[in-house]
């Protein structure tokens, strides 16, 4: 009796499972863009095509009433910038899902203006911390998105009580530039599980040091600025969770080469030995640094103005 009492429990969890990945997959978009790289020239190529990944997230306002909220796009900052040129992008294409299912939508969003400077929001105590998000108007009822509460992302406090660690699941959901789809978006999901947790800010480059998780999850070019979710289930905190929960962790950085800091005797400098290979690997950068952004006194102007504005 109690194995198929077990067994039910367990078919509910994956079938919930199931469901929710679904939903999340309509929470992600598809970034494109024209960026430039360089040849073995060195000649500047311009490209146009897939950039990264972005999600919908739903800022809550109880001005407009119980459920009103702003949308927001949220994405890696780097995934607007054209590295070949060393600038922010004019504007990227937004790939999305019609309403109908009679095909992809794609909507022009600027990145900055015509001087250059940035439009999206971004930390501006750290510079670095690579996270930007703008204000969405989607036309209702023409593309069949989703948005992630503000109520379900992950926290230090929440990790805390969870009793979250090494060894627990994630998920990643975002575009694989390989195959997008002709007649709709199709995310790629991976699954992975949390590598490292430090309170040390971790290198990420040059003079860059982040506080960011650290996934066993493989990334690749494209992937950067997906969601990534934390899975939990089961004996957490000495009470039994029958069905999987799923918190916003963070943005995908990206992944990490397989490169090795060493210091040199003499002459007295720093060098990196190995190579840029993906080792399986990746950053995530918290989703507390998304919720600094959209708390900040620019995202509160933004929304006030666009309250205001509102007929």
């Amino acid at each position: 009796m109690f194995k198929k009492i077990l067994l039910s429990v367990l078919m509910l969890s994956v079938t919930c499972s199931a469901q929710v990945l679904q939903k999340i997959k309509k929470t992600v978009a598809f970034v494109y863009g024209q960026t430039h790289v360089r040849d073995k020239d060195g000649k500047s190529v311009l490209l146009d095509g897939t950039l990264g990944t972005a999600f919908f997230v739903l800022y809550p306002d109880p001005r407009g009433g119980e459920d009103y909220g702003f949308i927001y796009i949220v994405t890696a900052k780097h995934v607007l910038k054209d590295e070949g040129e060393g600038k922010y992008l004019d504007k990227v294409r937004l790939r999305m899902n019609k309403k109908d299912g009679s095909g992809v939508s794609f909507g022009n969003i600027p990145v900055s203006d015509s001087q250059g400077k940035f439009l999206w929001l971004d930390d501006k105590d750290d510079p670095n911390a690579d996270v930007a998000v703008t204000l969405f108007h989607p036309l209702e009822g023409q593309v069949d998105y989703l948005t992630f509460p503000l109520s379900d992302f992950s926290s230090d406090d929440s990790l805390k009580k969870s009793i979250v660690s090494e060894g627990d699941s994630v998920y990643l959901v975002g575009l694989m530039p390989q195959f997008t789809g002709e007649n709709r978006n199709y995310p790629v999901v991976r699954h992975g599980y949390i590598a490292l947790l430090s309170d040390e800010p971790i290198p990420l480059g040059a003079n860059v040091k982040e506080r960011v998780y650290v996934l066993e999850l493989g990334s690749w070019p494209g992937q950067s600025g997906s969601p990534v979710f934390l899975s939990l289930g089961g004996m957490r905190n000495t009470s039994m969770m029958l069905r999987e929960s799923y918190s916003l962790l963070g943005v995908m950085l990206g992944f990490v080469p397989n490169e090795r800091p060493f210091e040199t005797i003499s002459p007295t400098n720093s060098v990196l030995l190995g190579d840029t290979s993906n080792i399986g690997i990746s950053y995530v950068l918290p989703a507390s640094e998304i919720v600094k952004v959209l708390n900040s006194k620019e995202a509160q102007q933004q929304r006030d103005a666009d309250f205001q504005a509102t007929p």
